[in-house]
């Protein structure tokens, strides 16, 4: 058996388990899965303890026993430790005295604790779902051995409703109301008052914020308001109207890059495909294709920026909580917007 951590479902320490005391509710409904029923567990239950499991058989209406017998109708398997499995074995032994009923032709029924909650809830078992659904708990990392919910002791009946999930906030206005300032642009043979207020960074009128998009090769479609706020612009390159920020440009053009990203992209593209030639993927990319994959990570498709569109084309997008127009590759769109919610 190889190593790891494991979560124990039979007691390494001597004595015995102290058992509530539990009296069958003779008013449980009838044409519950369970009612009238002897169920057996097995292995540790993640969601209560076996005590609780038991309290909760009896409430409806079936009869919870210690050992498998042939009274027995319904056996629950929950996590199993391996390191208390006789040498040779994978079942313990409960379960494998089911086995050995069953294959002498009794009915016994083993179900998984996922299938149990939802019995004991009065849930049909095919209502496929996990048991971190019917009992929310934190759930663990990915590779982390499963936790035992922290209410298992409590009965269902007493534990609190599960808070719902706050609903995500709404994304941030892509601009802002534009802040007056007494400062003046910050280039030294200007002297027009600034466009907005800086403590450490240069600040600049009007008339040097179109000097400097149009470096970046932009004409803007707005009235500037931050240099981080989102500016509609038009490429005066290509023509592709999209939004941009003010500090992004900046950054661009002392990089000598250009800021279009339709433009960029393009350029990528034909260098990717004239990289790899006949070996990549030539077809072009359908109109519907692109405009799912647009609607499936929240974007709303405006349309190609090639013709044909081939693979590492860019396309132009809208996102539908925030609003901003961008130009991307499908890969990028499938990323979703910045302004979605990370979960």
């Amino acid at each position: 058996m190889s190593s790891g951590t494991y979560t124990g479902s039979v007691a390494l320490g001597s004595g015995g388990r102290n058992f509530t005391p539990i009296e069958v509710n003779t008013d449980a409904d009838p044409s519950g899965y369970l009612y009238g029923r002897v169920v057996v567990f097995t292995g540790t239950l993640m969601s209560m303890t076996r005590d609780v499991a038991r309290q909760e058989c009896a409430r409806v209406g079936a009869t919870p026993e210690q050992n498998t017998t042939k009274r027995t109708h319904v056996l629950v398997v929950g996590d199993i430790n391996p390191g208390v499995l006789r040498p040779g074995s994978n079942v313990t032994g409960k379960a494998r005295k089911a086995f050995d009923l069953q294959d002498g032709g009794q009915p016994i029924e083993v179900m998984t604790e996922d299938d149990f909650a939802r019995c004991i809830q009065g849930k049909p078992i095919t209502d496929f779902a996990n048991v971190t659904d019917l009992f929310p708990v934190p759930g663990p990392g990915t590779g982390t051995p499963p936790k035992r919910d922290r209410l298992r002791s409590v009965p269902l009946a007493e534990r609190p409703t599960p808070t719902p999930p706050k609903p995500p906030k709404p994304p941030k206005p892509l601009r802002r109301e534009p802040i007056s300032t007494d400062q003046v642009c910050s280039i030294n043979t200007c002297t027009n008052g600034a466009a907005f207020k800086t403590y450490k960074n240069p600040t600049y009128c009007y008339a040097h914020i179109d000097v400097i998009l149009a470096r970046g090769g932009l004409e803007p479609l707005e009235s500037f308001t931050h240099p981080k706020d989102w500016l509609l612009t038009r490429c005066r390159r290509c023509g592709n109207v999209a939004h941009y920020r003010f500090v992004y440009v900046q950054d661009n053009n002392a990089a000598n890059v250009e800021t279009c990203r339709a433009c960029f992209w393009r350029g990528w593209g034909a260098e990717q495909r004239a990289a790899i030639g006949p070996y990549g993927d030539n077809e072009p990319v359908t109109y519907e294709r692109a405009e799912a994959t647009a609607e499936k990570y929240g974007h709303i498709y405006l349309g190609p920026l090639t013709n044909p569109s081939m693979a590492y084309d860019p396309h132009r997008v809208e996102c539908s909580r925030c609003g901003r127009i961008s130009a991307e590759r499908l890969g990028d769109i499938s990323f979703g917007c910045s302004c979605q919610p990370r979960l």
